[in-house]
């Protein structure tokens, strides 16, 4: 029998409650990279940045908060929102060719989307973001050509072993009590 254990935990209401959600990249550089916003997908929430050294996850203070002060941005400061606040439900953030990828379930409208970066420091303000799943309503699915449509959407996360050639998505779908599936999907080349 196996059993979990938590390896350390934070207050919920830290930095505003914007630490409940969190999502890592395992990098190559010995760090992974943490991006957390509020667990509440109907509450506009800010996007942090954290890292860690991989081997000390279970350490609540290794975790370096990324952030703008004094006119520059650092590790260290206080942490600073890295994208415009939004509504977000599931997020998944990865290291993958050299790059990272970042999905999440936007609110407004109903999709998911994607973004694609070079660094985790990257200036997602500027970076364009990818629509990868439409909303339509139930039953509709087939009738969009590009075969992305689905109707209440959530989830997005890359699955592992995905490359930005063949990038690959769980897609999740529940709009009543007896309709509930996951998906995959398979986006050819993935801008990056």
């Amino acid at each position: 029998m196996e059993t979990w254990q938590y390896l350390c935990q934070w207050p919920g209401d830290q930095y505003g409650g914007q630490f409940q959600q969190k999502t890592y990249a395992v990098a190559d550089d010995g760090y992974c990279y943490v991006l957390s916003s509020v667990f509440n997908r109907d509450v506009a929430s800010d996007l942090l940045l954290h890292r860690v050294r991989q081997d000390q996850l279970g350490d609540p203070a290794a975790y370096q908060p990324w952030g703008y002060a004094n006119g520059s941005w650092g590790w260290g400061n206080y942490p600073t929102t890295i994208t415009a606040r939004r509504r977000s439900g599931e997020i998944c953030f990865r290291a993958m060719g050299g790059k990272y990828a970042l999905t999440w379930l936007n609110m407004e409208p109903l999709d998911i989307r994607a973004q694609v970066f070079a660094l985790p420091t990257s200036d997602l303000f500027a970076t364009p973001e990818q629509p990868l799943i439409v909303p339509t309503t139930p039953g509709n699915e087939s009738g969009n050509e590009s075969g992305n449509a689905v109707a209440n959407p959530y989830g997005g996360f890359i699955v592992p072993g995905s490359t930005f050639g063949d990038f690959h998505l769980a897609v999740s779908q529940w709009y009543d009590d007896r309709n509930y599936r996951v998906m995959q999907y398979r986006i050819n080349g993935l801008a990056a």
